[in-house]
């Protein structure tokens, strides 16, 4: 595999969003020049970014062109210091107010510029301007010349974006017939126990000449006896370990490889040792070729109980690790690579996806080389580099190695070049790399090297993520290709640590909820460059790393050139320091791993110790209460209405069909539970309150002159009763999701997040979601509640109560068209943040443009919400659930599906220690918003959920 000293020359793929590009070689003189096709695509400002044609609506207008060129004056820093070269854009992130700026630059060293007499580096670019008649749309005309009409070209445009879907779709329809045949098919069906595999026999691999070897037997087997301390092995099904067979490790090791293992067998202390010299940073002994093999074979057999569907997910707790293994080399502690041979069973077996995750620290280069060609693995690694001094030292781990023909793009480094990253460093990595790559490629399967040398007291690794976070980490994977999940362990070194996240990796993986967690802070800034460089590396590849903005313009310095200087502090470094002396003629077999002197070991155990002590591992009678009562369907208006009774009743039919009820873990509340006027008035006035009673007794006239003077509301007999229901189920629901329930589901009419304090509004009577949060705050004692509001209209009321606190933090994503779409309010924007104590805990997303979907959500949602409530760090999770942003609604006019649904659901639920409250609020489809809210149902009880596919482009306005 290559190991390139400067980026690639990188060609976007005919499918990107723009023309294929070619970043041109320096020039014999070394003056770099970026191509002008390149600028032209990526120097462009988000208005003149043009979307495909045929990818909005026919009533175009027509297009217009125009470019121009100017060159850009760059001073460069010393010889020593490089700057990266643009092979895609650089993001550069403030992470206190999420402000983005990018930038595109060639460069060249200081010493390649004196020997060729030149002191700057010219940067050619070509930018281009696209106008149309609507100013928020755009595209990108036609290369080709056309004497037809604008009309035809339009229809034309049309058609073929029509048969490209139906295309699509009967390839995604044979890909998924043909995957049935391999892989079980979960929609609809529970949660299966979770897979396990130990053995003894693997314990007796050590090192015969160095006993005091960091990977140790114990290792395991204290890992194992905290998952017997905590329960977890009596709710996992139990598979026996057996050898991986020739034919299985032949998946990937060359017969020289396994005759270096098979050797050991036989070889004694000294012969072995000799031969460990060859190899780096490793130990034989007679008993490891067993202990390698049973390792492979729980990787494999792990992999094939899952596709089977026999079990959800499976955790091998293996020994030698195996992610440095190489074809022909062993390396780095292991001895097969279980992962890579897992990967390529599961490939003979026809799948076409599989997903890697590597958050051992070290870097898995055996893994990376083993599909750096190949785009059915994506393999994504984040792992301490330190610009090459950093083990295993390879120039290969920087983020500029993106895969290789095939592969382009299906190679993810994330290398860190400090110590001290923590809980939050690792989160935001996930969050914004990991996760939406992930989920953009669409896998049938998820494979992890769960290495914890990450983990606080590793002396390996110098990082601090708690054990806690590895929890939250497999919860995020789990809502990723139906929880079909392999965990294979690889590193860790911290006993401690170690036993504790592998411990709680095992209890969530088992559907027992996430470990709580301290609030996330600030990230390091050196971690925000290792992003910006992942994100310039696969921008031309993946949709996801296009959101940031780009700029047309560098930062300056006083004498008008750019300045480099401010350049070096936010752009990632393309520099490969390795150790001089590296790699030896032979290697070290003792004495050449890390470790703390006594004090400082016993320093961190206290701080260890101390981390696990506060750590909630929240354990709950029932997983899911649902709340529902047929007397509010008697709140109705006397003609059709949009907010009719059938909407709970579908949604209640749609849970009871598909057997919810029937699950032990499923508690369906007691009905009857009604607002008090002491509850109502906590976000409500008298007044309000008083004129709901009153309109039990008023005449059909009257009330509808009520009705009249407020904004969208009907009334009967039975509306304030009803809205007595709605908010004390939802009140109902808090009570036991804060007791004995670990989440929640309300399916309540009226709907409540418009409802004012002085009055009713947009269909709403009380503020069934408003009223819960302060309810858990004034009874319960609460001190912050986060309520996200996915309702495609803008929750004006919850707002309005919650504008001046820091109790509540708000999130709202709602189309808002520039204060066009009800509420039609200002209010709505997205510079609506707070006010005094409550400044920056009201966050608006407001989308203007129509037909958004899974995508425009699913990057929102990580992008801002995951983020930001990781960071509030909640008691308690409120949805303000409406689905009148699903697709068919005839209210919203966008496109989110269930399974979108379902998957915010899934992520809000590693939060706040699973108390998540989804409570209904819009939605007038019946089906959509029935099979929406299922989703969400499942999603708190931990079932499989359906693949979110990505597959629009994204869109710039």
């Amino acid at each position: 595999m290559s190991s390139p000293q400067q980026p690639a020359n990188i060609t976007e793929p005919a499918s990107a969003q723009s023309p294929p590009t070619t970043v041109n070689e320096a020039k014999p003189n070394n003056i770099s020049t970026i191509n002008s096709q390149v600028a032209s695509t990526i120097m462009t400002s988000p208005s003149q970014y043009a979307e495909p044609s045929g990818q909005e609506d026919s009533e175009q207008g027509e297009l217009a062109c125009t470019s121009s060129v100017e060159t850009v004056s760059v001073r460069m820093l010393t010889a020593d210091d490089r700057l990266a070269v643009s092979i895609g854009t650089i993001n550069i992130i403030d992470t206190m107010d999420e402000t983005t700026t990018e930038t595109t630059l060639k460069y060249a060293t200081a010493e390649e510029l004196a020997e060729s007499g030149n002191n700057e580096v010219v940067v050619s670019v070509t930018s281009s301007t696209t106008t149309t008649d609507s100013p928020s749309l755009s595209r990108t005309p036609s290369p080709r010349k056309s004497s037809k009409k604008p009309a035809s070209r339009r229809s034309s445009g049309r058609i073929s974006e029509i048969r490209r879907m139906k295309a699509e779709k009967l390839a995604e329809m044979r890909r998924q017939a043909e995957m049935e045949s391999i892989v079980d098919n979960r929609e609809g069906k529970e949660r299966k126990p979770t897979g396990l595999v130990y053995d003894e026999r693997m314990l007796k691999h050590l090192c015969p000449w160095d006993p005091h070897h960091i990977e140790t037997p114990e290792r395991l087997s204290r890992i194992w006896s905290r998952c017997i301390q905590l329960g977890l092995v009596d709710k996992c099904t139990r598979l026996p370990a057996k050898e991986a067979t020739d034919d299985e490790v032949k998946l990937y090791h060359s017969d020289n490889f396994i005759s270096v293992l098979e050797n050991s067998r036989t070889a004694g202390t000294e012969a072995n040792r000799a031969t460990c010299e060859h190899y780096d940073s490793v130990y034989l002994c007679p008993d490891t070729a067993t202990a390698a093999r049973l390792a492979t074979g729980a990787g494999v057999d792990l992999v094939n109980a899952v596709l089977a569907g026999k079990i959800h997910n499976g955790l091998g707790l293996v020994r030698p690790p195996g992610h440095h293994a190489m074809e022909d080399e062993l390396n780095g502690f292991c001895g097969y690579n279980n992962i890579v041979i897992a990967a390529k069973a599961a490939l003979e077996k026809g799948l076409k996806k599989i997903v890697i995750i590597d958050w051992d620290l070290h870097h898995g280069q055996g893994v990376q080389r083993a599909f750096y060609e190949d785009s059915r693995v994506l393999y994504m690694s984040v792992h301490r580099y330190e610009e090459g001094r950093y083990w295993p030292h390879l120039r290969e781990s920087n983020f500029d190695c993106i895969g290789d023909g095939q592969g382009t793009g299906f190679n993810v480094n994330v290398p860190l070049n400090v110590v001290g990253c923590g809980t939050a460093e690792y989160l935001a990595i996930f969050q914004r790399i990991f996760l939406p790559i992930a989920t953009e490629y669409n896998p049938d399967l998820i494979l992890v090297s769960a290495g914890y040398d990450a983990a606080l007291g590793c002396p390996e690794g110098c990082m601090k993520v708690t054990p806690a976070a590895y929890s939250h980490f497999v919860h995020c994977l789990d809502g990723l290709a139906g929880g079909r999940l392999v965990v294979l362990l690889e590193g860790g070194y911290c006993l401690d640590s170690l036993s504790e996240a592998a411990a709680l990796t095992l209890r969530t993986m088992t559907g027992a909820g996430t470990g709580s967690l301290p609030a996330t802070g600030p990230i390091n800034a050196s971690v925000q460059k290792s992003i910006l460089g992942v994100t310039t590396a696969l921008r031309p590849y993946w949709k996801c790393m296009q959101l940031r903005p780009i700029l047309t313009s560098l930062p300056s310095a006083p004498d008008g050139s750019v300045d480099v200087v401010a350049l070096r502090h936010l752009y990632p470094s393309l520099k490969y320091d390795p150790p001089a002396d590296w790699p030896p003629e032979k290697f070290p077999t003792s004495d050449y791993y890390l470790v703390f002197d006594k004090e400082t070991e016993q320093k961190l155990a206290l701080e260890i110790a101390k981390v696990n002590l506060n750590t909630r591992l929240r354990d709950t009678e029932w997983r899911v209460c649902v709340a529902y009562d047929d007397l509010m369907c008697r709140h109705r208006d006397d003609g059709p209405h949009p907010e009719a009774p059938e909407r709970i009743v579908r949604i209640y039919e749609r849970i009871k069909d598909g057997g919810y009820f029937e699950h032990e873990n499923v508690l369906e509340l007691p009905r009857g539970r009604k607002l008090t006027l002491e509850e109502a008035l906590l976000v409500h006035s008298q007044s309000h309150w008083d004129a709901m009673v009153r309109t039990v007794n008023m005449t059909e006239q009257e009330r509808d002159e009520l009705a009249e003077s407020y904004n969208s509301i009907y009334l009967n007999e039975f509306s304030f009763d009803c809205g007595l229901l709605s908010a004390g189920a939802v009140l109902n629901t808090v009570d036991r999701v804060l007791a004995d329930c670990r989440s929640g589901l309300a399916i309540v009419r009226p709907p409540g997040h418009h409802a004012e304090e002085e009055e009713a509004h947009g269909f709403c009577v009380f503020n069934n979601v408003a009223i819960a949060a302060q309810y858990a705050i004034s009874v319960h004692g609460l001190s912050r509640v986060l309520i996200l509001d996915w309702d495609v209209h803008h929750g004006n009321g919850i707002q309005h109560m919650f504008y001046n606190t820091d109790q509540v933090l708000y999130m709202s994503i709602h189309r808002y068209e520039y204060a066009s779409f009800f509420p039609c309010s200002e209010d709505a924007d997205l510079d609506k943040v707070g006010e005094g104590a409550g400044k920056g805990f009201n966050v608006n997303i407001p989308w203007n443009a129509r037909k958004c979907g899974d995508l425009e959500y699913y990057l929102a949602f990580m992008n801002i919400i995951l983020p930001i409530a990781y960071e509030y760090n909640p008691e308690l999770v409120l949805v303000a659930a409406g689905f009148d942003a699903a697709r068919g609604d005839p209210l919203g006019g966008f496109r989110v599906t269930p399974g979108m649904y379902g998957l915010m659901t899934h992520h809000l639920a590693g939060l706040a220690e699973g108390r998540v409250v989804v409570a209904l609020e819009g939605g007038y489809n019946f089906t959509s918003i029935s099979e929406s809210m299922y989703m969400c149902a499942r999603a708190l009880r931990g079932d499989p959920l359906p693949q979110v596919i990505l597959d629009n482009p994204i869109r710039k306005d």
